[in-house]
């Protein structure tokens, strides 16, 4: 019976396999080829099932740290005698820096011994037991190691110590001195292979060092996040990557099968597979903290192993790494289990529950890989097409929810909210998913949806969401109602489902539980520990509310049970603060990122005056927006200037020359409807509302924050960037930018109020029109494109307004008709004056992604990109997210954050 503590783990990876290395210096764990495969260490769950020691022969104490930016563990011995450093690390292929990382991999474990100071006697133990430990193979002494022969496993041990060999087992000890090195490795094969062999000293020493470069050019690629605990976002997502299988792009939940959720109990999973539900979560946590890239080939996986529907069109939860659908369950009864903790798992039965939350999910991932995966092919479309349609049949199905339970399947609310979540996304994306027709079906669904959970979901009895309609127990999974944003943080029935949760589903230490267990309800005996997922959950949910200290608080709570070497496991141990459960866990990764990111968010935006926040992945605006808008006007500038040379701008002398008055009307027509597209481009294209169209973004954000308290700070903002740059512009040109009209220009201060005025009058207009479609908000950016036009004609051709701030494109043209460089500095400067004083004031122009922000579209984070490509073979734009409204009449691709990679299947051909 193993009783390593879990704590005591460290995981190394080559993005094929995982092995977990103990603070003694043992491989405990691995398995070969791939992360599901068969262990050939695996002393974690039964002392006789294989392990591979390197430690001093005398007493010692132990530190262990990653290699700055890797994966690559460092164990330092200290002994009475002298020190020394044991360097572990499964070896990358050649010449695997960035994306390469993982390919070509020789599935070698690598352990470098080196002397650091006096002398210690060491000694190794090498007892491999492929399958499990069933197999006790026949080990032969060859020239520089000793091979291993029994069932498909071929493994060479590299050994620069000579071992004496008995029992199927290994021995041999030597001693380190100051400035030695010895390099040790294992390599595996089967007869289908190209064999495993002896490797020399110097050439495994340089492909481990090779191994560390490669994590460290991955890592300072992709790794870009600033925010609070730095570190520990950053080292989950290296963990991430590391439990990211490479040829497909799949990551696993965890490294282990049947590590218990109670030291003891019956509740063993096998958690090397890929689950679907992952998917969203693992999507916000690769923005923040690795790569784009890193999250489309998640998605390219999912979309390429999901769609098998069968004849109810009901979707796997899970596959394997490669995919495989069949991941039937068996028990392994040799081995005695992790403290005893029966039965010992080889496979998941979950993989045949029903379970309908997982259309969710895809569509969410869709969603926030919009942008990303541009238009896909035809075989993706139809797949996320039948997601959407078989969440609207199938929304009033009971299932096994979220923790998959072993119990009767039941109308879990969770289940039911994600099925929300996936109309919710596909009407998002009805676009690039040609499913115009279908949009006002899943709009009157999803509809459906929202009020059954709004009435059978929430419990006034308990004061929360809970678990499952009719029921009064709590559940963690209630916590996700404001993170998919079905409801604002700020809603007095998500803060009351906080404080339950945090009241009533915690232990002593504040951890959450997923559900209280003694009713039996997942159909399994015993009990389980608290739940870190769920724990930062709860800190994320605090963090979007607005109550920033309790959510710094909740998070440092579940962060404090990282290990030594800062991995989490899925559960810990209420009693005895132990950690349980299969690990690392990504989701207790994925947990943390998210997370760090909302608290991150939630201070800024405290910082800068309210506002909401995000979940990680979500658009955001910044200096990126503003370059573009500014190059985009510019551009525009220089065809506005064109047309007049042509003698084709409205007001222009030498359209007033043309002889035909059809032809003049038809060409200021042809300008006007450019002007007008402009405008329907402001709501729908991710631009710059601090100086484009804040009459459109100011009434959409007095909608968005309604709720949080924050919209007059936000038009405050607005309103003070607006008056500063018209100002500006008075000072300049007595008031002639103030108020544009086609043709001619209405000068001074009077001029200046009336637009003003009108400028007031127009945010009133529009924001009454959205507000009468305030039930229906996806017909929002629709209504106020239409309005935005209907006015941008009326008032190019009646009105004076203010073109400083409503809509420098159509006033450029007038300007330059009348006056000289002037029109420089009043069309330009000025307005840039504006925008430069709504950001101080308010921090972040959420003008830019205000109809994003209302509508939950899932977007790049500019500010936190984690690239840095700097070479064209990436394949891909530094980002430039928004859509500059002004150009987008003429050249609508300008300006949007597309990747040149071709097509999301096809993402292995341009890795570096």
């Amino acid at each position: 019976m193993s009783t390593t503590p879990i704590a005591d783990l460290a995981l190394v990876s080559d993005r094929h396999s995982a092995g977990l290395i103990s603070r003694d210096g043992s491989a405990e764990w691995l398995c070969f080829p791939r992360f599901d495969g068969p262990s050939v260490f695996a002393r974690l769950l039964d002392d006789e099932a294989g392990h591979w020691a390197i430690r001093p022969a005398i007493p010692y104490e132990t530190t262990r740290r990653y290699l700055p930016q890797t994966m690559v563990l460092e164990t330092t011995f200290r002994t009475g005698s002298g020190t020394v450093v044991l360097t572990d690390a499964l070896l990358t292929g050649p010449d695997d820096g960035g994306h390469r990382l993982g390919v070509g991999v020789p599935h070698l474990l690598a352990r470098r011994v080196s002397g650091v100071g006096g002398e210690v006697p060491m000694e190794v133990e090498y007892r491999p037991r492929p399958e499990y430990g069933l197999i006790y193979p026949i080990l032969s002494v060859v020239d520089g190691g000793v091979t291993a022969r029994g069932g498909a496993e071929w493994l060479v041990l590299t050994t620069p110590v000579p071992l004496g060999i008995g029992d199927c087992s290994g021995y041999g000890v030597f001693t380190v001195r100051e400035g030695e090195t010895r390099h040790f490795g294992m390599h595996r094969s089967t007869l289908q292979e190209t064999p495993a062999r002896v490797w020399d000293q110097a050439e495994l020493a340089a492909r481990l060092d090779d191994t560390i470069v490669a994590w460290q050019s991955w890592s300072s690629l992709h790794q870009a996040y600033d925010g609070p605990w730095r570190d520990l976002v950053h080292h989950s997502g290296r963990v991430l990557q590391a439990l990211s299988f490479q040829p497909s792009g799949a990551i696993v939940a965890a490294a282990t099968t049947s590590l218990p959720e109670w030291a003891g109990g019956e509740r063993n999973w096998d958690y090397r597979y890929t689950w679907v539900r992952d998917a969203s979560l693992t999507m916000g946590a690769l923005w923040v903290a690795a790569c784009p890239d890193e999250a489309s080939d998640f998605f390219a996986f999912l979309t390429t192993a999901a769609p098998s529907l069968g004849k109810d069109r009901a979707l796997q939860i899970m596959f394997s790494v490669r995919g495989e659908h069949d991941l039937s369950e068996r028990i392994l009864p040799h081995l005695r289990g992790w403290h005893g903790s029966r039965p010992v798992r080889v496979g998941n039965d979950a993989w045949n529950q029903r379970q309908i939350d997982v259309y969710g999910e895809l569509l969410d991932a869709a969603m926030r890989l919009e942008r990303q995966i541009g238009d896909i092919d035809d075989d993706v479309r139809r797949f996320l097409l039948v997601c959407a349609d078989t969440a609207a049949e199938r929304w009033m199905e009971k299932d096994q929810g979220i923790w998959e339970i072993r119990g009767e399947p039941r109308h879990f609310l969770y289940s039911k909210l994600m099925c929300w979540v996936a109309l919710d996304r596909g009407i998002a994306l009805a676009g690039l998913l040609r499913a115009q027709e279908r949009v006002e079906s899943w709009r009157r669904t999803r509809a459906e949806i929202r009020e059954t959970l709004l009435r059978e979901g929430w419990n006034d009895r308990v004061g929360a969401f809970t678990q499952a309609f009719g029921s009064d127990e709590l559940d963690a999974s209630a916590l996700m109602v404001p993170i998919v944003g079905f409801l604002p943080a700020g809603d007095p029935r998500v803060l009351s489902t906080i404080d339950a949760v945090a009241d009533r589903l915690t232990d002593d230490h504040g951890l959450v539980y997923r559900y209280r267990t003694a009713d039996g309800i997942d159909g399994l005996a015993g009990e389980e520990g608290t739940f870190l997922l769920c724990s930062f959950w709860l800190a994320q949910a605090l963090a979007m509310s607005g109550q920033v200290g309790r959510a710094r608080e909740a998070f440092e709570r579940a962060a404090a049970y990282t290990n030594d070497v800062g991995l989490l496991s899925e559960e810990v141990d209420p009693r005895s603060g132990e950690l349980l459960g299969n690990f690392p866990q990504a989701f207790s990764h994925i947990g943390l990122i998210n997370t760090a990111w909302a608290i991150d968010e939630a201070e800024r935006t405290a910082r800068a005056g309210g506002g909401p926040v995000r979940a990680a992945g979500t658009a955001m605006a910044g200096w990126r927006e503003i370059t573009a808008e500014f190059a985009g006007t510019a551009l525009l500038l220089l065809l506005v200037v064109s047309a007049i040379v042509a003698g084709f701008a409205p007001g222009s002398p030498l359209v007033d020359t043309v002889p035909n008055e059809d032809l003049r009307r038809l060409l200021t027509g042809v300008l006007t409807a450019t002007a007008a597209a402009g405008i329907i481009y402001s709501p729908l294209g991710r631009i710059s509302g601090g100086h484009l169209n804040p009459s459109v973004t100011t009434a959409f954000w007095v909608l968005d924050k309604m709720t949080s308290g924050s919209a007059l700070k936000y038009a405050a903002a607005q309103v003070a960037g607006a008056i500063i740059g018209a100002l500006a512009a008075l000072l300049v040109w007595d008031g002639a930018a103030a108020s544009v009209r086609v043709g001619a220009t209405v000068p001074g201060l009077g001029g200046a109020a009336t637009a003003l005025v009108a400028e007031a009058v127009m945010t009133f207009l529009l924001l009454t029109l959205i507000l009468t479609f305030v039930d229906r908000p996806r017909l929002m950016p629709y209504t106020a494109a239409a309005a935005s036009s209907l006015v941008a004609v009326l008032v190019f051709t009646e009105a004076p307004v203010s073109g400083t701030s409503l809509n420098p494109a159509r006033s450029i043209g007038p300007a330059l008709v009348g006056a000289t460089w002037t029109g420089l500095w009043v069309y330009l400067v000025a307005p840039t004056l504006g925008a430069v004083t709504a950001a101080l004031l308010h921090r972040r122009l959420w003008g830019t992604v205000a109809c994003a922000k209302l509508m939950h579209d899932q977007a790049y984070p500019c500010r936190f990109l984690n690239c840095a490509y700097t070479s064209p073979d990436d394949r891909i734009w530094r980002p430039v997210r928004t859509r500059s409204a002004a150009l987008s009449p003429i050249l609508p691709g300008i300006g949007r954050w597309r990747p040149g990679a071709r097509h999301h299947r096809s993402r292995r051909e341009h890795r570096r």
